[in-house]
C-alpha cells in the first residue's frame, strides 16, 4: 500500500484558513471547552454536547468561505487601447467643435462678405438681363457695382466673371477697346486659377469681338 500524502498536500487551503484565522480559532475552541463544560454540570444529553462542535464548525466554514471569495481584477488598459481611446475622444471633439462654430455662424447671420457676394450675383443677373434687352448702358452701370464688390470680397473667380459682363456690355454699347481690356483681364485671371472651361469661353469672346471689329471695318 502507498503512504498517504501528508495533510498539508491533501488539503492546503484548509490549513491556510487555519493559519489565518489562528487566534480566532484558538477562542472558538476555548469558549467549545467552557461551554461543554457547562452543559456536563448542569447534566444536558448529548445533543448539548454537540452544539459546541456545530458551532465551531460553522465558524470553521464561515472562515474559508471569506478566504476564498472570488477577487476580481481589472486589467490595467495598455498603451494600444489607451491610444485609440485618446484618438476617438479628440475626433469626436473636432466634430462637436466644428458643429458649434457652425451652429453659431447661422445663428450670428450672413457676415458682410456673404452679403457683397449675394449683391454681386443679383448685379451680374440684372446685366445678363439688360443686356439682352439692349439696355447697354444699364448692363455696363450693373457690371461696374458688381466689379466693385467683388474687388472687396477678393474672390478672383467673381472678378473674372464680372470682368467678362463688363467686357460684353461694353461691346454692346460699342466701346470696343475698354471691351477687350475687361475681356483680356477675365482671361489672364481664369489661367492663375486654372478655370480653363471659363478661360475657353472668355477668350471666345475676345475672339468675337475681334470678328465684330473687322467686319465693322470692312461695311466702313
Amino acid at each position: 500500500m502507498l503512504p498517504r500524502p501528508p495533510l498539508a498536500s491533501r488539503h492546503p487551503p484548509l490549513l491556510e484558513a487555519v493559519r489565518a484565522h489562528r487566534a480566532r480559532l484558538l477562542a472558538v475552541a476555548g469558549l467549545v471547552a467552557l461551554w461543554t463544560a457547562i452543559l456536563a454540570i448542569t447534566g444536558v444529553g448529548p445533543i448539548g454536547l454537540a452544539l459546541p462542535a456545530v458551532a465551531a464548525a460553522v465558524l470553521l466554514v464561515a472562515a474559508r468561505v471569506r478566504d476564498w471569495r472570488p477577487r476580481i481584477t481589472i486589467p490595467s488598459p495598455g498603451r494600444q487601447s489607451v491610444g485609440r481611446t485618446a484618438a476617438r475622444a479628440s475626433h469626436h471633439a473636432a466634430r462637436a467643435t466644428h458643429a458649434i462654430r457652425r451652429r453659431a455662424t447661422a445663428l450670428r447671420g450672413p457676415t458682410h462678405a456673404d452679403r457683397l457676394r449675394g449683391q454681386l450675383r443679383e448685379l451680374n443677373r440684372a446685366a445678363s438681363e439688360h443686356r439682352h434687352a439692349g439696355r447697354a448702358e444699364a448692363a455696363v452701370v450693373c457690371c461696374e457695382h458688381a466689379l466693385a464688390m467683388a474687388i472687396a470680397t477678393g474672390d478672383r473667380r467673381d472678378e473674372a466673371l464680372t470682368l467678362n459682363s463688363l467686357g460684353l456690355a461694353l461691346a454692346q454699347r460699342g466701346d470696343a477697346d475698354r471691351s477687350e481690356e475687361c475681356l483680356r483681364r477675365a482671361a489672364k485671371i481664369l489661367a492663375e486659377l486654372d478655370e480653363l472651361d471659363l478661360g475657353a469661353k472668355v477668350r471666345a469672346n475676345v475672339v468675337n469681338l475681334h470678328a465684330r471689329r473687322e467686319d465693322g471695318g470692312s461695311a466702313g
